[in-house]
């Protein structure tokens, strides 16, 4: 049995597998070894807040943990078949490729670069 996938479902599959990884990094951080008194909201508080000395790294995991949601929302939409709404579409991945090598560990940045990629053949297709 043969497993055809378009490009539009590559691609969100792509972003779909960042967004599971930055998802558990989320989860291990708020919900993994906390003190006693201290719930999963107050140390999302604290990793968000300016007396955390890695508070950027956090809110751009926050950021990024939406915008693969977001692309792989978009990816599978209708609106795709729109050049523009494809290259629109294209230009957020590889920022988002980008950030995710700069801030984050080599997978979460494999895998939007290969989600970019295809994100490109999608724009072309168009």
């Amino acid at each position: 049995m043969k497993l055809a996938l378009s490009h539009r479902q590559i691609v969100a599959t792509c972003f779909g597998l960042s967004a599971l990884f930055i998802g558990s990094i989320w989860a291990i951080t708020l919900f993994v070894a906390n003190p006693p008194n201290v719930s999963a909201l107050d140390n999302l508080s604290f990793f968000l807040s300016s007396e955390n000395e890695n508070q950027m790294f956090f809110i751009a995991l926050a950021v990024s943990l939406f915008v693969c949601v977001a692309l792989l929302v978009a990816y599978l939409s209708p609106a795709i078949h729109l050049k523009a709404g494809a290259l629109f579409l294209l230009l957020i991945a590889f920022v988002h490729t980008i950030t995710a090598f700069w801030f984050f560990i080599w997978p979460i940045g494999l895998f939007s670069l290969i989600g970019a990629c295809y994100g490109f053949l999608v724009w072309r297709q168009a």
